[in-house]
């Protein structure tokens, strides 16, 4: 998303509802010698990896990178592009996550290493009982899911 959507979330007070995973990193298919131009003459690499686009109005072979860049997704760590999701869930009002084994996940290390969460944030957890399943109103572990 880009800032735009994220002001528009913003301003309408959503909720996101994220069915079990998102993938939050993905490295980017890009040749050693596309990686070299990126990487030289198109963009700059700041702190923590961060490529940003040089020229605003680039609309040339690799403009798919250039729309990460400009989103504050594209990130070069030792000699690749990764594509990092954003961190977009403090734009929404409430996000839930309805996954399992949540311990496993990218995603889990994406959300506890981000300030995505707030001390308004909090973690349920579901057991199998014998007529169904029920809320505990403690989570088994601070990042534990058990459905």
């Amino acid at each position: 998303m880009d800032e735009e959507a994220l002001e528009l979330v913003r301003a309408n007070h959503y909720s996101l509802i994220i069915d079990e995973s998102i993938q939050v990193i993905e490295r980017m298919n890009v040749t050693d010698k596309d990686f070299a131009l990126i990487i030289s003459q198109l963009a700059d690499v700041g702190e923590n990896g961060v490529v940003r686009w040089k020229d605003k109005e680039y609309d040339g072979r690799f403009c798919d990178y250039k729309e990460l860049a400009d989103a504050g997704s594209l990130r070069m760590i030792d000699s690749a592009l990764l594509n990092v999701m954003n961190r977009y869930a403090p734009s929404f009002d409430e996000v839930f996550m309805l996954t399992y084994l949540f311990d496993g996940q990218y995603q889990r290390a994406h959300t506890w290493t981000s300030s995505d969460l707030t001390t308004e944030s909090s973690v349920l957890s579901w057991t199998k009982t014998d007529t169904g399943s029920q809320m505990l109103q403690t989570p088994l572990h601070p990042w534990t899911t058990v459905v």
